[in-house]
């Protein structure tokens, strides 16, 4: 597997905004797509990677599903429409380390 940092535009067009569906499916690349700073929004998002978020923020608007691991270990993950994990499921943060998931 490789790394892909979420705020990375090498490979994608653009970094998404809050009004994106995302779809992140790169087939044998199987990156682990981190999202480590930042304010991150989108509308949805459907993920057959990694994700990691290992501090700022991520939050999904409507529906979502991720397939593959989903890791917290750091910052705020933020949910305003049901989220699926389908995935293996980490949430851990060092002692002293704040992380909090919001679901609405």
């Amino acid at each position: 597997a490789t790394a892909a940092n979420w705020l990375d535009s090498s490979s994608v067009a653009r970094v998404p905004t809050a009004a994106d569906y995302v779809c992140i499916d790169r087939g044998a690349a199987n990156p682990t797509v981190t999202v480590s700073t930042g304010t991150q929004s989108v509308q949805n998002l459907f993920s057959n990677e990694a994700i990691t978020v290992s501090g700022g923020s991520l939050a999904v608007s409507a529906a979502s599903r991720l397939n593959a691991n989903f890791n917290l270990t750091g910052g705020t993950v933020t949910a305003n429409g049901p989220l699926t994990l389908a995935g293996s499921t980490t949430w851990f943060a060092p002692l002293g380390s704040p992380f909090q998931a919001i679901f609405s």
